[in-house]
């Protein structure tokens, strides 16, 4: 059945399950079973009529408990499948795109100048997290940052946190801020090897309940090279690294 079909079906039940008739004829079917439960009331004896009851009672849950274990098995059959399917899928493309923090941090070794879009952080600053780790010691070795965030309180914050956790150089991280209004990413995306001919790209999938990252193409790395590239020549000079690092004191003190 195709998606249209279902989506007929579905709301054709939707409709009848709300229409007067079925109302009505839910209202019939009770008075119904009422006057049989009376009729039957002078012709089977109390007892007998108590065992029915239990009996068709019995009955109903058992259909009622049948109907949800085949449902599951159903669903449970059709994730199977689509398991199978991204399995396939993976396979055939090697899930060489598909990549995890430990290829992250290797990636990050290899790479003297990173740009992060974000509009928040979060493993770089729990100290518990492989890209933590790997991150000071990039940090150590001298590489450098660059962070485009959106300009909002909550990123103040984040700010202050990195600061207060990791060490590092004069000049060697920068904050760009972007007004908040035209801060358009709304997932993780890291460009590795900025200003080299071989840039790569790690974006976030925007999933909390799963813990993945994808590695994008040449062509897309360089397109987001280059929308960095714009955003320092818009805001670098308006939102330097000083301002953020005022900004990030200020907040951390209020707090």
């Amino acid at each position: 059945m195709t998606q249209k079909h279902l989506s007929f079906r579905n709301t054709y039940l939707s409709q009848f399950f709300k229409s007067p008739f079925f109302l009505a004829s839910y209202v019939g079917i009770a008075l119904l079973c009422a006057f049989l439960v009376y009729w039957a009331a002078d012709i089977v004896e109390p007892q007998h009529l108590g065992y029915g009851f239990a009996a068709a009672t019995g009955l109903i849950v058992f259909i009622i408990f049948t109907t949800g274990f085949l449902n599951r098995l159903k669903t449970n059959d059709a994730l199977d499948r689509k398991i199978s399917s991204l399995g396939k899928l993976a396979s055939s493309h090697a899930a060489n795109w598909m990549v995890d923090q430990q290829y992250i941090a290797t990636i990050g070794l290899q790479s003297e100048e990173t740009w992060t879009f974000a509009t928040e952080l979060t493993y770089v600053i729990q100290p518990e997290s492989v890209l933590f780790k790997a991150h000071q010691r990039n940090l150590n070795k001298g590489a450098s940052y660059k962070y485009f965030m959106p300009d909002r309180p909550k990123v103040h914050k984040i700010v202050a946190d990195y600061k207060r956790l990791h060490k590092f150089q004069p000049g060697q991280v920068e904050f760009i801020l972007i007004p908040h209004s035209e801060f358009l990413f709304y997932t993780v995306i890291s460009v590795y090897n900025v200003r080299t001919d071989l840039p790569r790209v790690i974006e976030w999938l925007p999933n909390r309940n799963i813990d993945t990252w994808i590695e994008t193409d040449e062509e897309h790395a360089m397109i987001i090279a280059g929308i960095g590239e714009t955003l320092i020549r818009k805001y670098a000079d308006r939102y330097s690294s000083q301002h953020t690092a005022d900004s990030a004191t200020k907040i951390q003190k209020d707090t």
